[in-house]
């Protein structure tokens, strides 16, 4: 039984609950030094998210898109909320919700106020998009009296944009929020047969895998154009494109619509609660992002064996290590996307090197439990 009387209150805060499972299992572990608290917007996961971490929680309605009504209003119930719960802790993720509860804490004098950045959103907008989504990182850095990035490229992007001093940002470890659980992500216990039964794969196919949002700045279109290439080229190529679609933000042109439609080769598997059976069915994970904080799905890729091509942005060329665990290909560049993948399908002995090493880089770098250890040492530093 938790005593509240005598644990500090920690709140962890996301905008929408989805993205609380950057912290799964981390907030397990962090219950026995501190009173923990979810705060999301209301929604099934949020209650689930905490049950599963046997922490308490507070349903709060945020909306992830600027709103000065909403966010006042928001605002407001943040203020109340600090008030009256008067947490030691508040730890911030999330552009929103990071926003609105770095101000409160700011506002009623919260102790402890981490804002943990795990990317650049503004940086896929232009115009008076961006200037807003800037300044609202740079009150969210005001306001914390510590910020976490979860890549070196985060926080020196951040220093040369003026948002977060070198001084006042750190990076755990090699990054990442949460590492990767090499556990669940382990070839030996991945079974790929049903997605291979069911997309009908063949031994001989070229299996490549993409895991993410179906938008652009994914770099799907390049993807999209250039796994046509390499069939016109002849490559027995199969592209699973695994992910949610977002028509309203960043839609895909008709034309990569109507590709993607036509092409038995591109197989759209919609979003999947478990995407490890879609990652060891493959040949290799490729991520032609034009921005990434942290790109967590390569790492997942490396620990199930499977190389991966990503952009070399932030991010991204934090987590690959050329022709260690993967590849790098310039972003928004259909001519180095390509000569990437090709490398890869037709260069045999590259393509063992790399898969016989990316397990156990991972292993070394991001597994969680270790990753787990040294973000719990370094917020129970805080209680001192």
């Amino acid at each position: 039984m938790v005593d509240y009387n005598v644990k500090k209150k920690f709140f962890i805060t996301t905008t929408i609950p989805m993205t609380l499972g950057f912290f799964k299992g981390q907030c397990k572990t962090l219950k026995d030094i501190y009173d923990v608290c979810a705060v999301s917007s209301p929604h099934k996961e949020l209650m689930s998210f905490a049950q599963q971490e046997g922490i308490r929680y507070k349903a709060l309605k945020m909306e992830r898109d600027i709103s000065f009504f909403n966010d006042l209003c928001a605002l407001f119930k943040w203020v109340w909320l600090l008030s009256v719960e008067r947490p030691y802790v508040v730890h911030a993720n999330t552009p929103k919700a990071s926003l609105l509860a770095m101000v409160a804490a700011w506002l009623t004098f919260r102790p402890i106020r981490i804002y943990m950045c795990h990317g650049l959103r503004y940086q896929g907008c232009t115009g008076m998009k961006r200037r807003i989504l800037m300044a609202m990182e740079r009150i969210s850095c005001f306001c914390a009296n510590r910020v976490i990035c979860v890549s070196n490229g985060v926080r020196e992007q951040f220093a040369e944009d003026g948002i977060c001093s070198l001084n006042k940002s750190k990076v755990i470890m090699y990054g990442s929020a949460n590492g990767v659980d090499t556990e669940y992500f382990n070839p030996e216990i991945v079974d790929d047969f049903a997605v291979r039964t069911q997309y009908s794969i063949k031994d001989s196919d070229l299996v490549c895998v993409f895991i993410g949002r179906m938008v652009r700045d994914k770099g799907v279109e390049e993807l999209v154009d250039v796994v046509t290439r390499l069939h016109n080229d002849g490559f027995p190529v199969k592209l699973l494109m695994v992910g949610g679609r977002e028509e309203k933000l960043d839609a895909l042109s008709a034309r990569i619509e109507q590709l993607i439609k036509d092409a038995e080769y591109i197989i759209e598997c919609g979003r999947q609660s478990d995407v490890r059976s879609f990652i060891k069915a493959s040949k290799l994970l490729v991520l032609p992002s034009y921005r990434e904080g942290f790109g967590q799905v390569l790492v997942e890729a490396n620990s199930l064996g499977i190389p991966v091509i990503a952009s070399r942005i932030i991010g991204c060329q934090n987590v690959v290590n050329e022709r260690v665990n993967g590849l790098l290909c310039e972003p928004r560049d259909k001519v180095s996307l390509y000569n990437c993948m090709f490398s890869l399908f037709s260069d045999e002995k590259l393509y063992k090197s790399i898969k016989l090493q990316c397990r156990q880089y991972t292993i070394s770098h991001f597994d969680r439990k270790m990753v787990t250890k040294v973000y719990i040492q370094y917020y129970a530093s805080l209680l001192q």
